[in-house]
């Protein structure tokens, strides 16, 4: 989980202090969360089965209760941040476009 916080961060800092974005950097920092999205969905659902099937309250008390709700959240964040910024690289391609055409 420690990278799912970290890599986002580090991407988008980095990205911030850019002075010139090219619309490939966006497409792919948006791809990029939209697969870490993913990865920590995966990542939660395995070790909920894993929590399950062994006998330690521990981790049941975290994986099996409604903190994994909790959980859930911050895939559910990156991947809407990165649909968010996937959908403004297409709309600014299509305005490109749109313009070329015109001229």
């Amino acid at each position: 989980m420690i990278i799912s916080f970290a890599l986002p961060c580090i991407i988008f800092f980095r990205f911030i202090h850019k002075r010139k974005r090219r619309h490939a950097h966006i497409l792919s920092f948006a791809l990029l969360l939209i697969l870490l999205a993913g990865a920590d969905v995966l990542l939660l659902h395995q070790l909920e089965i894993i929590a399950r099937e062994t006998g330690s309250l521990m981790d049941d008390a975290i994986f099996v209760s409604g903190y994994l709700l909790a959980l859930y959240i911050l895939p559910l964040v990156l991947g809407t941040f990165g649909s968010d910024l996937l959908g403004h690289v297409i709309k600014a391609h299509i305005i490109i476009a749109e313009c070329e055409k015109e001229n």
